[in-house]
Order: structure tokens, then C-alpha cells, then sequence
């Protein structure tokens, strides 16, 4: 069973919040969030951010939940990926910290 699966339908019983909701508030479709509760599907990463805003007020948990769905996924956290795609003057920083500790060559 995927743990995104696992929190997301965790998170839906404790908060009261029915699927057609859910999907209100992220803005997609019932079926999709049904995608995501069955663990049929992964969240885009515009949408891991919109739930973890939904979720967690604390930044930590917040990053918790985006790092293990980076884990879970074999993929970058959400918010990292965002971060770096939009601001093109830092990739060359990120190349050069990346090298610097030996990660990549």
C-alpha cells in the first residue's frame, strides 16, 4: 500500500472531508482524488503543494509529507522542484553544491 495513499485517505476520514470535497478544494475531478485514494495515481507536484497546504499548517510537516512522496516516488520533494524550476540563476548553484559534496560529477 502506498503511505501517500495511506495519509491521504487518513487525512480525508480525520478531517470530515468527503472525496467530492476534497476534489473542490484541489481542483480536479471526484474520479482523480478516487485515482489517489485507491493509490492508482500519484499527485502532480503543483498538487502535492495544494494538499500539503491543505493538511499541515507547520512548514516541517508540511515538508515531511513532500519528502516522503519524493521518497515513495523516487523523485525530487515538490517544493525543492518548484523552487529550482523556477529560478533558472540557481541551477548552476545547485550544479556546483551537487559536485562539491560528490553527488554528482
Amino acid at each position: 500500500m502506498s503511505k501517500f495513499k495511506t495519509i491521504l485517505n487518513k487525512k480525508l476520514k480525520l478531517n470530515n472531508i468527503s472525496k467530492n470535497k476534497f476534489a473542490k478544494m484541489i481542483g480536479v475531478t471526484s474520479v482523480y482524488v478516487g485515482q489517489l485514494t485507491r493509490g492508482e495515481r500519484n499527485p502532480s507536484k503543483k498538487l502535492q503543494i495544494k494538499i500539503a497546504d491543505i493538511f499541515y499548517e507547520k512548514e516541517k510537516e508540511k515538508n515531511n509529507f513532500l519528502d516522503n512522496i519524493a521518497k515513495e516516488t523516487n523523485d525530487i520533494p515538490a517544493d525543492i522542484y518548484n523552487g529550482i524550476l523556477d529560478n533558472e540563476n540557481e541551477w548552476n548553484k545547485v550544479r556546483e553544491f551537487l559536485k562539491k559534496e560528490n553527488i554528482v560529477k
